[in-house]
């Protein structure tokens, strides 16, 4: 799949109470549209979370 962005390597909260955990976010026409692990998807823009 190819996204407009991703961002790779973030601490994901999904409101459910439960812990952050590691992910990365595909974004295409301003949605977020899959929330996993990317490695290997295409992207436009790659921003990096970490750190």
């Amino acid at each position: 799949m190819k996204f407009d962005t991703i961002i790779a390597g973030a601490s994901v909260v999904d409101g459910t109470g439960k812990n952050a955990f590691p992910a990365d976010i595909g974004i295409s026409a301003d949605r977020i549209a899959e929330i996993g692990k990317l490695d290997g998807a295409e992207a436009k823009q790659t921003i990096r979370a970490e750190g």
